[in-house]
């Protein structure tokens, strides 16, 4: 069964950096792909506008857009997995696999989340 909730909550600030870095260590034990690990580096971009995240397939790098999850603390998670999901297709299936093709939607109903790509997320003024 795949669990984060002991790692964090959306009461809460956003994560850290080695909070992140542990989702995504139960993420490639959820999909038995321990090579997501490999050189994986996740972190937060203030200047990203309306993408709530982003991820450079061939570095294996995840930029989270801090201003709208801060907005919306609710949708890191399934934000971060989205983006780790990529990562995970692209270093297992090669450059050929679909970005939401069949063995994106199974990572990502492995660990019970939708695979949808595009968010509703609004920007929070006060942040």
């Amino acid at each position: 069964m795949f669990y984060i909730d002991d790692l964090w909550q959306p009461d809460k600030p956003l994560p850290s950096k080695p909070v992140l870095q542990a989702i995504a260590i139960r993420c490639a034990e959820a999909w038995q792909c321990p090579q997501l690990l490999e050189n994986l580096h996740i972190g937060y971009n203030g200047r990203l506008k309306t993408t709530a995240g982003l991820a450079y397939l061939e570095t294996g790098r995840v930029q989270l857009n801090t201003r709208l999850l801060s907005s919306n603390p609710d949708q890191l998670i399934p934000t971060l997995i989205h983006e780790l999901a990529h990562i995970a297709v692209h270093r297992r299936f090669g450059p050929s696999a679909k970005p939401h093709g069949r063995e994106f939607l199974t990572l990502m109903r492995a660990v019970n989340l939708s695979p949808k790509a595009t968010h509703t997320m609004k920007m929070n003024n006060d942040h």
